[in-house]
């Protein structure tokens, strides 16, 4: 049975460094907990003294999506990132759907990579 190739340049390089079913395996709980982060930044958040949980999705987020190479929704999630380091306010409509844009196109970037 033949590897499937990385999906994005950056997955390739991880895959060179970790190994192939290494890549695929972070690959796998990239897509599984993406859609839940997205989902906590959608919902209402506490103003409480710790860290948001907006705030730390967002981080999760951006950190993730660039180690996999999915660059549009790692930049998208760090200025939400920043915004709300900055005391800003939580997600709006407009950018929950570009997240969940970015996070739809590198889905499928992903499917047949984590499928082998």
């Amino acid at each position: 049975m033949s590897q499937a190739q990385a999906s994005t340049p950056a997955l390739a390089e991880l895959a060179a460094i970790i190994g192939h079913a290494e890549a695929q395996a972070l690959a796998r709980v990239f897509l599984q907990d993406t859609a839940s982060l997205i989902r906590t930044l959608a919902a209402p958040c506490s103003t409480a003294i710790t860290p948001s949980a907006h705030l730390i999705a967002a981080h999760n987020l951006k950190s993730t999506a660039q180690l996999i190479g999915a660059y549009d929704l790692s930049t998208h999630a760090h200025d939400l990132e920043l915004r709300l380091k900055s005391g800003g306010s939580a997600p709006t409509r407009a950018e929950l759907n570009t997240l969940h844009s970015d996070y739809q196109r590198i889905q499928q970037l992903l499917a047949s990579f984590v499928r082998t």
